[in-house]
C-alpha cells in the first residue's frame, strides 16, 4: 500500500493531533486523495520565518477551544510522523473551524495520532512515505 505524507508547520499538526483541528488549508487539491489515508508529518521548524512565538500565537488565535490554554513550544513534536488521517473530502467554507478565507479545506477524518513520532524528514507537497517508516507507523497506529 502506498501511503502519501503532508508535512505541515510542527505547530499545525500539533493542532491536529492536540487540538481537535480537522481541516489541513491547501492553495490547492489532489482529488486522488479522496477517501485516502494520509501520513500527517511536523516539520523541522515552529513558525518559519515568523518565528517559534508567531507561529504558536497563531495556532492560538486559530483555536476555536482556546480556554485549553497556551501552546508552548516544548510540547509541539519536530521532524516527524505524527498521525494518519483519511481525507474525507475538499471544500471552501471559512465557517469551518481552523478555515483559512480563499484557500481549500482537506477536511480529515478517522485522525489516528500515533503512539510514538517516527523521525524523518518531510518534503514540500504530498510525497510518499518509503517502506522503512511505513514499517514503524503501523504498530504505532494503535486500534
Amino acid at each position: 500500500m502506498t501511503l502519501y505524507a503532508l508535512t505541515l508547520w510542527p505547530e499545525w499538526a500539533y493542532a491536529i493531533t492536540d487540538l481537535g483541528k480537522r481541516v489541513e488549508n491547501r492553495t490547492w487539491t489532489r482529488e486522488s486523495m479522496l477517501g485516502q489515508d494520509m501520513a500527517i508529518h511536523a516539520g523541522a521548524k515552529i513558525g518559519g520565518s515568523g518565528g517559534v512565538s508567531q507561529g504558536l500565537l497563531q495556532v492560538e488565535w486559530m483555536n476555536p477551544d482556546r480556554f485549553k490554554g497556551p501552546v508552548k513550544a516544548e510540547d509541539i513534536t519536530t521532524s516527524a510522523i505524527v498521525a494518519v488521517a483519511r481525507v474525507a473530502s475538499f471544500v471552501q467554507d471559512p465557517r469551518i473551524p481552523w478555515a483559512a478565507k480563499g484557500q481549500w479545506q482537506w477536511v480529515l477524518d478517522n485522525v489516528r495520532v500515533l503512539s510514538e513520532p517516527v523521525s524523518c524528514s518531510g518534503r514540500q507537497g504530498l510525497w510518499k512515505v518509503n517502506a522503512e517508516q511505513w514499517e514503524q507507523i503501523l504498530p504505532r497506529l494503535g486500534k
